[in-house]
């Protein structure tokens, strides 16, 4: 049980954090509808998928569809981006291949906002270990996006190994700012129409153990939340193409 709330925290922060800056709400009220939702569901007692994200991923994101290779001749889904970080002057990628079949929506707008180089630059600032990495327009340098927020499509798991959008406590204001599970974090799946948060694609191969030594880099603690000592620069996000 103590296990479990200590979880929670990390959960209320992320809540929080989405309140704060969506102008809407309070932390406290934030704070009270992730218990609630815990004691619901007992959401925190679910394992934590160590292992077999690429799996999943090829699995997962629409059993026959498109795929091409690389110029390695390595094969993926059709709509798979690269996410090249720098990390403390070493690059690194994370693959996400992003499913349009189940929030066709949210990846429209991620293609967009890919097509308009508008993450290259951006960064991953916030780490809660065990949890979640968060990137996009925020950190230091905020970013406004160029496009209108987009109607909530939360129809998918937030699992370990899926990439989701944040929000504010208005279903329908996420743009830019996405997540990176690192756990499987069932309290952030829908309950019911304007609940959950949208889950769009998966991080494969070997691009968790990225995400997984981003979450324990040295941060600091500001408003209950966990933000890095040095962001992560995104250096740039592009398709992956034949």
């Amino acid at each position: 049980m103590a296990a479990k709330y200590a979880a929670a925290g990390a959960a209320i922060a992320l809540l929080t954090f989405l309140f704060v800056f969506g102008g809407g709400g309070s932390a406290g009220d934030a704070s009270a509808r992730t218990i609630r939702h815990l004691k619901e569901e007992d959401a925190l007692d679910g394992k934590v998928k160590l292992d077999g994200a690429k799996a999943e991923a090829e699995g997962d994101v629409e059993q026959g569809a498109a795929k091409h290779e690389d110029h390695a001749g390595n094969t993926y889904p059709a709509d798979t981006v690269r996410m090249t970080l720098d990390v403390a002057g070493v690059e690194k990628a994370i693959l996400i291949a992003l499913d349009r079949a189940l929030a066709p929506g949210t990846v429209d707008n991620f293609v967009k906002l890919v097509e308009a180089k508008f993450y290259d630059g951006c960064t991953i600032y916030r780490a809660e270990k065990n949890f979640v990495i968060q990137g996009g327009g925020g950190g230091k340098a905020r970013k406004p996006s160029p496009f209108k927020p987009i109607k909530l499509e939360a129809k998918g798991q937030n699992e370990r190994g899926t990439i989701a959008m944040a929000r504010t406590n208005d279903p329908n204001s996420a743009s830019t700012e996405f997540f990176l599970n690192l756990a499987d974090n069932a309290f952030l799946n829908p309950k019911g129409p304007g609940t959950g948060y949208a889950q769009f694609g998966r991080v494969l191969e070997d691009g968790m153990a990225v995400a997984d030594g981003i979450s324990v880099l040295p941060v600091h603690e500001s408003g209950g939340l966990h933000w890095l000592d040095s962001e992560i620069r995104v250096a740039s996000v592009e398709f992956v193409k034949p």
